[in-house]
């Protein structure tokens, strides 16, 4: 191991070696020809997380890779309140499969995430109290069919936004509590 470290450590790439191993009982072992090369040329990313954060605290990181295709979905997402990381931007295009020649920074992009708090009023659902669906996409949200609260000696009727029932749809743009009637 350590004279091909050397090998590899004086910059001898592009050579053809043949590596003899002699073992402990004198056993010779020759590999085939191995070829070292170049270790690929690296460049930086860096990804600025805008206002939300990664693992250790910070909002941008900088990660060294080797040139050439790079897919981004392995990188560390950041995480923001309130929002759901969707993907990292190069440029303001989505992108997450590029050939990197030079460095470049890359900006993380979130959607908004919406709450919808279903309320068993004083019931039980399935999941206990009540429960939380979270929506990162404003328009139309249909309601689980399934999602049907308990409660000793009532009868469930259906959902309701303040006064009015909620129907099967409800248009979501904001959170949202229905409560169980």
């Amino acid at each position: 191991y350590r004279k091909v470290k050397e090998m590899l450590d004086s910059g001898k790439f592009g050579k053809t070696y043949q590596c003899v191993v002699t073992d402990k009982n004198g056993e010779v072992t020759v590999s085939s020809p191995v070829t070292i090369l170049e270790k690929a040329p690296t460049v930086n990313i860096t990804l600025n997380a805008g206002n939300g954060y990664f693992d250790n605290g910070t909002n941008t990181k900088v990660v060294e890779v080797e040139q050439g295709k790079v897919v981004f979905d392995d990188f560390e997402e950041p995480d923001i309140i309130g929002y759901a990381f969707t993907g990292w931007l190069y440029n303001g295009e989505p992108v997450n499969v590029y050939n990197v020649t030079s460095d470049m920074t890359l900006t993380a992009d979130y959607s908004k995430i919406w709450l919808v708090t279903f309320d068993a009023n004083g019931g039980t659902s399935e999941n206990g109290e009540g429960t939380t669906d979270r929506v990162t996409n404003p328009g139309y949200y249909t309601i689980d069919e399934e999602l049907i609260p308990f409660k000793d000696g009532y009868c469930f009727t259906g959902w309701k936004i303040g006064n009015q029932n909620a129907g099967k749809k409800i248009q979501v743009n904001s959170d949202v509590t229905l409560v169980a009637q």
